[in-house]
């Protein structure tokens, strides 16, 4: 569901706003930025400027006569100087991009997966002087978004980042975001008012105090939560798995597409005998998180696999929102990391 653009203003200013007590569970604060800078130099034109324009791109290729064409995205977001209140930390922090358009409307929509890499960039900029000729440096990659085939969102784990701009440890110049495939990636960028909020960048910031957190926000505190990421304040557990019935789906939902089908077990097959610093280790199969995936967790992921099988048809995930836009990439997250 696309909210709307009142819905996203009032989001950005109350959303999970909770008054902490001597005693009480410490819970997060989500805060949604959507205002900043951003630009995408392109190398045919190195010396143009591209910060003033309402659409950013993503891509990496030769055109029909052997021309090679780059595009890469700069975006800073202005952080609050009140960000952090005392004793405070950012949990967690997810910058975004709507991925709305491609060469579709050339005639001609590229068919390989595209993917996103996030980098920190490391040199100042100014989007009204921007250009490939005079872009700053960027680090490596710390975070991708592969397997891009169909228009929506994509984001990016920023969360340590973003902690150490809030603490001033670095400074906030930003990310870049890169593709190195053929496929066009156009996303709308701050300037682009022609259209909702929604599909213009925005970075969705978590803060809370470290201790007791109650990341979900369900009276249960994370050590004991068994969905730490999902609000089930009753704690149902069906099968008594140690998996609240809540969060079942989304363990079960390897590949994150809101279906679980053979795609997710061939995933799981993938990635059994592996460990922890090995190629084909997915934290996401480690369901006891001793860093191997064993016939402990087989007997874990047949259980969930089972109850959760749909077969069906994914609705996918239309337009944006914070509770859902954190949902679905906390998901990520876990398949990834832990």
């Amino acid at each position: 569901m696309v909210v709307d653009a009142a819905t996203v203003r009032l989001i950005s200013t109350l959303i999970a706003l909770v008054a902490l007590t001597p005693g009480t569970i410490a819970h997060a604060e989500d805060v949604l930025i959507q205002d900043g800078i951003d630009s995408a130099p392109y190398s045919f034109i190195p010396s143009l400027p591209r910060g003033l324009r309402d659409t950013q791109y993503l891509f990496s290729g030769e055109d029909d006569d052997g021309v090679h064409h780059d595009f890469r995205t700069f975006v800073r977001f202005d952080l609050p100087e009140d960000l952090l209140g005392p004793d405070e930390t950012v949990l967690e922090a997810y910058a975004w991009v709507y991925y709305s358009f491609d060469f579709g409307g050339f005639g001609d929509a590229s068919k390989v997966p595209g993917e996103m890499h996030c980098h920190e960039v490391l040199g100042d900029w100014q989007e009204h002087t921007l250009t490939w000729v005079n872009q700053p440096a960027y680090g490596p990659a710390f975070d991708a978004h592969p397997d891009i085939e169909d228009l929506g969102l994509l984001w990016c784990d920023a969360s340590e980042l973003v902690r150490r701009w809030a603490t001033g440890a670095t400074p906030n110049y930003g990310i870049a975001l890169t593709n190195a495939t053929e496929r066009l990636i156009g996303t709308y960028s701050f300037e682009a008012f022609q259209v909702d909020p929604n599909f213009r960048p925005s970075l969705v910031v978590s803060v809370g105090p470290s201790e007791a957190l109650d990341l979900d926000s369900d009276g249960i505190a994370d050590p004991g939560d068994n969905c730490p990421h999902t609000a089930n304040p009753a704690q149902q557990d069906s099968n008594g798995d140690g998996f609240g019935d809540a969060c079942a789906f989304e363990l079960a939902d390897l590949d994150a597409d809101g279906l679980v089908d053979g795609n997710d077990r061939r995933l799981w097959r993938a990635a059994r005998g592996s460990v922890a610093g090995e190629p084909g280790y997915d934290p996401a199969c480690d369901l006891d998180e001793n860093g191997r995936i064993d016939a402990a967790d087989q007997t874990l992921y047949a259980a969930l696999y089972s109850e959760n099988f749909t077969g069906g048809m994914s609705c996918g995930l239309i337009g944006i929102e914070v509770g859902g836009v954190l949902a679905v990439a906390r998901r990520r997250r876990r398949r990834h990391t832990r």
